[in-house]
């Protein structure tokens, strides 16, 4: 099981806890919160060159607004962008970037769909996009341009999360390389169909999608991943 170039099991690692610590009550310790309205919050950090991103994903009822904004908006770089996310990512980066810096970006579920159309909007300065849980954030020109940047690109999926399977194709396709924890928490890298079919069913029990998605439960699986991996 080979991983894709420039993965770094520090940053998959640090994004998941970033992506699931945004959704506490208050930043972690030199982190720095804002809120853009609307129920947009990002968690920002600048150290070494680069500014982090972390985007927080749905938690409030008018978060839904956004995520059901599916229609696709054009963009002059190309392809076509869920046009909720790719709304919020340019008002993050409007308020928030620094343009003398590189950025990283990280978010779960609907953080995770904003930060991949936030690195779209950094071809020059990005330096990776960690996801976990996320849904599909443009068609498949978009998903084209974002992976020619040639940064790190790199989406997390528990087996049952239904999240990363909206919106439904044809209309969107994912970025990116796959890390995907099936029922046994082993981990693939860019799973084949019939990996997908067979981990979703074996083991199958109600409620799962719920679980699975929960953000604690992807730093969970990145957690062990990280310890296997390095012991």
């Amino acid at each position: 099981m080979n991983a894709p170039d420039g993965f770094s099991t520090d940053r998959l690692l640090s994004s998941a806890y970033l992506s699931w610590r945004c959704y506490g009550k208050r930043p972690l310790h030199g982190w720095e919160r804002h809120d853009l309205g609307d129920g947009l919050h990002v968690d920002t950090r600048s150290e070494s060159g680069i500014q982090y991103f972390a985007v927080r994903g749905t938690d409030e009822l008018r978060d839904w607004w956004r995520n059901f904004r599916t229609s696709r908006v054009s963009m002059w770089q190309g392809g076509r962008a869920h046009r909720g996310y790719m709304n919020a990512a340019c008002r993050v980066l409007n308020r928030l970037k620094n343009d003398s810096l590189r950025h990283s970006f990280t978010g779960h579920s609907a953080g995770g769909g904003i930060a991949l159309c936030c690195a779209y909007r950094c071809p020059d300065t990005l330096a990776d996009c960690y996801t976990f849980g996320a849904p599909r954030s443009g068609d498949v020109g978009f998903a084209d341009m974002v992976e020619d940047i040639g940064a790190p690109l790199i989406r997390v999926v528990n087996r049952n999360d239904f999240v990363p399977r909206t919106p439904f194709w044809p209309r969107f396709e994912h970025a990116g390389d796959c890390l995907y924890f099936d029922h046994r928490g082993t981990p693939h890298w860019n799973p084949s169909m019939w990996t997908l079919s067979k981990s979703r069913i074996l083991g199958y029990r109600p409620g799962d999608s719920l679980r699975e998605h929960d953000a604690a439960n992807y730093y969970r699986n990145c957690e062990r991943f990280v310890r296997e991996n390095h012991a």
